[in-house]
C-alpha cells in the first residue's frame, strides 16, 4: 500500500502535465482568436531561434579559431560560417571530440529542417545555408510582423497553431544540442574569450552610462554668445574616452566617467588673434551616484592652474558669476588648466592636475565627409573597426540627449592630425557640440507620457557604420530607384542604406552586419521600454557585436582605445 508521500510523488507529475496541457490549450486558443496574439507568439519564437543560432554561430567560429591556432596558423577574423559540418581539417583538430561534434551538429541541422518544413514560419532551405542568411531572414520576418506585414487571416492562425507541438519540440532539441555542444567544447575552447558568447547578464554600468543633461544645460547657460573674441566659440567632444572603464580617484572625487572637450578660443600668441583649440576634460563623480541632481563634474582646460590660491572650504572657488569665455581666456593666457566642479547645480573651480596629451592647438579639424569623398585615401581595416566601435559608444552615451543632435551625421564628426604620424588620426574622432543651443525645459511628468523617443540618432549611426565600411558617403550609392523624380528626399538615405546593407551579405562580418541592421530598424518594437532596458538592449545588440569583431580581428578591447594619461 502506498504511503502519503509516495502517493503525492506519483500525483505531482500528473498535475504538472495537466497544468502544462492547459497552458498549451490556452496559448493555442489565444492565437486562433487573435492575429495580434499569434504574431506575438511567432515573434517570441523568432527571437528564441535567433538567440540559439547566435550561440551556435559563435561556437562554430570559436572552433575555426581553435583549429587555426592548433595548426600554427594566425587566426583570421572569422567570416560568416556555414551552418553545416566543418571541414576535415577543423574536425581533425578536435581529435576525439570530432565524432560527437558531428553528430550533435547533425542533430541541430535536422531540427532546423523541421522548422523549415513548417510553412507558417516562412523559412526556406536557402535561409539555413549560412548563419548570415538565417539571421537576415529572421530579421526581415521580425520586421514584417512588427510592421503588420504578416498574414492576418484565420487560415494562417490555424496553420500556425496546428504545428505548435512539432515546432516546440524542434526548438527544444536545438536548445538541448546547443548546451551539449558547449559542454563538449568547453575545455577545447578555453582560450576563446568568454565574452565572445552572447551575454545574458546586465552589462557593467560604465558600458551603458549616459552623459549628464544637467551638465550640458549648465555649460550651455554659461556659454559665450556675445564677447569681444570676434568669432564663434566652438566645442568638440572627444569620443574615444566613451570606451574607458577605469576609475579616477582625486581628493574626495571618485569617477569612472569623464569627457574630453576642445574649445576654440582667441590665440593670444598671434597678432591676428585667430582661434586656437584649448583642450579640456569633464570628470563626472560617483560621490553622489544615488542622487543624479548632486553629481560632481570637473571641467579642465590644459596647462597650469589659473589661480595658485588654495580653494576655500567646499568643492572649490565659486565661479557662478563668471562667464565661460572669461575663464577660457584666462586659462589660455596662463597656459593653464581650468578645472571646474559641478555640484548640486553649481559651478566651482579647482586646481588642475595633469598636462595635455594632444597637440592640436593650431590645427584645423578635418570633417569626416571630406575623408570619405577622398578616393585617394587608403583605409586600414583596423581603423575602420576601431572607428565603428567608438561611433557606437558615442551613440550609446549621447543619443536621445542634449549632447548629440538626432540628425548627427558625417558632418558632425571631425579629426585632427596625429602628433606622431602627421596623418589624420582616424582613431581619435570628435563630435561637434553646439552649446549655444539652450535645451528646452524638461517636460512635465504628464507630458512625458505623450512623448515617444524617435531614436533617429541610431538610424543615422547605422548609416555612419555603412559609410565606414564602404569608405565612401552613402550619397555615392544612390540608385535611380532610390530617388523620386531624380531627386533625393528625406527617405532616400535610409532606403539606400537598407539596400546596400542587403548587398553586404557574404562580404561583411556578421557581428558588424547585424549591428547595422539593428540601427536601421531600431525604432520598431523598442518604444515603451525603461531607459535602463533600452541602454542594455543598445549595448547588447549594437555596441557589443562591434566590440567582439574588433577584439577577434585585432585583439583590441574598448578600454584600449582611450587616450592614456596620468590623470
Amino acid at each position: 500500500m502506498m504511503t502519503g508521500i509516495e502517493l503525492a510523488l506519483a500525483i505531482v507529475p500528473l498535475v504538472i502535465a495537466a497544468v502544462e496541457h492547459q497552458k498549451a490549450i490556452r496559448r493555442k486558443g489565444k492565437a486562433l482568436a487573435s492575429s495580434k496574439e499569434k504574431n506575438e507568439q511567432q515573434l517570441d519564437f523568432y527571437h528564441e531561434l535567433s538567440n540559439e543560432l547566435a550561440l551556435l554561430d559563435l561556437t562554430l567560429k570559436g572552433v575555426k579559431v581553435y583549429s587555426a591556432s592548433k595548426s600554427n596558423n594566425r587566426p583570421a577574423p572569422p567570416e560568416d560560417g556555414d551552418i553545416e559540418v566543418p571541414s576535415d581539417a577543423i574536425l581533425k583538430s578536435l581529435d576525439e571530440r570530432a565524432q560527437p561534434f558531428k553528430e550533435i551538429l547533425h542533430g541541430i541541422m535536422e531540427n532546423i529542417n523541421i522548422l523549415v518544413s513548417d510553412k507558417s514560419l516562412a523559412l526556406s532551405a536557402s535561409d539555413t545555408k549560412t548563419s548570415g542568411s538565417m539571421f537576415a531572414r529572421l530579421g526581415s520576418l521580425k520586421f514584417d510582423i512588427e510592421n503588420g506585414g504578416s498574414p492576418q487571416t484565420l487560415k494562417s492562425r490555424v496553420h500556425f497553431t496546428r504545428h505548435e507541438k512539432k515546432r516546440m519540440y524542434a526548438m527544444h532539441q536545438i536548445r538541448k544540442h546547443n548546451k551539449v555542444l558547449e559542454r563538449l567544447l568547453r575545455g577545447t575552447l578555453d582560450f576563446v574569450d568568454q565574452r565572445d558568447r552572447p551575454s545574458r547578464k546586465r552589462p557593467p554600468r560604465t558600458r551603458t552610462r549616459r552623459h549628464s543633461d544637467a551638465l550640458y544645460s549648465k555649460i550651455a547657460g554659461k556659454w559665450p554668445r556675445t564677447c569681444d573674441c570676434h568669432f564663434k566659440h566652438e566645442a568638440r567632444l572627444c569620443l574615444w574616452n566613451c570606451c574607458s572603464t577605469e576609475e579616477h580617484v582625486e581628493e574626495h572625487v571618485v569617477s569612472d566617467d569623464y569627457l574630453d572637450i576642445v574649445v576654440s578660443v582667441a590665440d593670444r600668441d598671434t597678432e591676428e588673434r585667430r582661434p586656437s583649440w584649448q583642450e579640456s576634460t569633464i570628470l563626472v563623480s560617483d560621490s553622489n551616484i544615488a542622487s543624479p541632481s548632486s553629481r560632481t563634474v570637473q571641467f579642465v582646460v590644459d596647462g597650469r592652474p589659473v589661480s595658485s590660491s588654495s580653494p576655500p572650504p567646499g568643492p572649490g572657488r565659486d565661479i557662478e558669476s563668471e562667464s565661460m569665455c572669461s575663464l577660457l581666456r584666462r586659462a589660455q593666457t596662463k597656459n593653464s588648466k581650468l578645472h571646474l566642479v559641478y555640484e548640486n547645480g553649481k559651478l566651482w573651480q579647482r586646481k588642475a592636475r595633469s598636462m595635455s596629451l594632444l597637440n592640436i592647438r593650431h590645427q584645423k579639424d578635418v570633417p569626416f565627409r571630406s575623408l570619405l569623398v577622398d578616393q585617394s585615401r587608403s583605409w586600414k581595416l583596423r581603423d575602420k573597426w576601431t572607428l565603428a566601435v567608438i561611433m557606437a559608444h558615442a551613440a550609446l552615451h549621447c543619443s536621445e540627449s542634449h549632447w548629440m543632435s538626432e540628425n548627427w551625421n558625417k558632418d558632425h564628426v571631425s579629426f585632427f592630425k596625429s602628433d606622431f604620424t602627421k596623418d589624420i588620426d582616424l582613431r581619435r574622432p570628435f563630435l561637434t557640440v553646439d552649446f549655444r543651443q539652450v535645451p528646452p525645459p524638461e517636460p512635465s511628468q504628464e507630458e512625458e507620457f505623450f512623448s515617444a523617443p524617435s531614436y533617429q540618432a541610431l538610424e543615422n549611426l547605422g548609416i555612419l557604420l555603412l559609410e565606414i565600411y564602404l569608405s565612401s558617403p552613402i550619397e555615392d550609392h544612390y540608385s535611380v530607384d532610390d530617388l523620386i523624380d531624380g531627386d533625393a528626399n528625406e527617405h532616400t538615405k535610409i532606403t539606400t542604406a537598407l539596400r546596400v546593407w542587403d548587398e553586404t551579405n557574404g562580404d561583411l562580418y556578421e557581428g558588424y552586419r547585424n549591428a547595422v541592421k539593428t540601427c536601421l530598424n531600431w525604432n520598431v518594437g523598442n518604444i515603451g521600454r525603461g531607459d535602463d532596458d533600452v541602454q542594455k538592449l543598445m549595448y547588447e545588440t549594437i555596441v557589443e557585436p562591434l566590440e567582439i569583431e574588433l577584439e577577434r580581428g585585432f585583439n583590441l578591447k574598448p578600454e584600449d582605445l582611450r587616450l592614456v594619461d596620468a590623470r
